[in-house]
């Protein structure tokens, strides 16, 4: 619990009792490498902060024709990011993301309404909600779709410029099926450490 309670505590200080309650919140769950968090399908209602791992987000694509079924990368997780798909169970829709474990991972979790009942009956954490909410329902999911018009390398020295540590502990396989490059590529590319325009 300690690593929340320090991503807790960097958004703005918190009283022991509040912590405390949060605490009393969340559930530590074991993910195994290749099992998924969440599926497509069904409504999402869990938030998650990652302990210490790895989850990718995806989306399934219809085959082309003679082709087979695409998965597409929309954002890659690591420790002390939290995972949520707060469109679905605000909507009640079901979602059309997938949450998949790269690494053994282990997370924290609770659900939306336990988060959402206790923001109400506890306004100094509407900031953290907030935060929160901002973050992940803009940034990591906007920023592959920034600059669509550059060339796959450059797409992928902005990204490893912005998020280093996590860019290069994500496998080339799902790297290539979020910026447009073959896996080959990638593998080559970080071998060399050059990020020069492939010739």
């Amino acid at each position: 619990m300690e690593e929340l309670m320090s991503y807790i505590q960097q958004i703005a200080p918190l009283p022991p009792v509040l912590l405390n309650m949060i605490t009393g919140m969340m559930r530590e769950q074991y993910i195994p490498r290749k099992a998924f968090l969440f599926k497509e399908g069904k409504i999402n209602d869990h938030v998650h902060f990652i302990i210490k791992g790895l989850v990718w987000c995806f989306k399934r694509w219809p085959a082309l024709p003679g082709g087979e079924e695409r998965e597409v990368a929309k954002w890659f997780f690591m420790d002390r990011d939290i995972i949520a798909s707060r469109q679905s169970y605000d909507l009640q829709a079901p979602s059309r993301e997938n949450f998949q474990a790269l690494e053994p991972t282990f997370v924290l979790s609770t659900t939306f309404r336990e988060l959402d009942q206790f923001t109400r009956e506890n306004p100094a954490f509407l900031l953290h909600s907030l935060a929160i909410s901002s973050r992940y329902s803009g940034l990591f999911y906007n920023v592959l779709d920034l600059k669509p018009a550059l060339r796959p390398f450059e797409r992928y020295q902005i990204l490893l410029d912005a998020y280093p540590a996590l860019i290069q502990r994500v496998p080339a396989k799902y790297l290539a099926t979020a910026i447009g490059m073959h896996p080959t590529t990638i593998s080559r590319i970080r071998a060399k450490g050059n990020f020069d325009s492939p010739r």
